[in-house]
């Protein structure tokens, strides 16, 4: 299982800095993330 403290997990090597846990970029109180939440954009996160 991937750490969920680590803010770029690592799921698939080659795209390591493509893909993020969501909970350490989304601070808004109004919007609930859960621990392994994660977004993944081939072009930019």
């Amino acid at each position: 299982m991937t750490n969920h403290n680590n803010p770029y997990p690592q799921l698939f090597p080659k795209q390591a800095k493509e893909t993020i846990f969501l909970k350490h970029f989304i601070h808004n109180p109004n919007i609930i993330v859960g621990d392994y939440t994660y977004y993944h954009d081939a072009k930019s996160p």
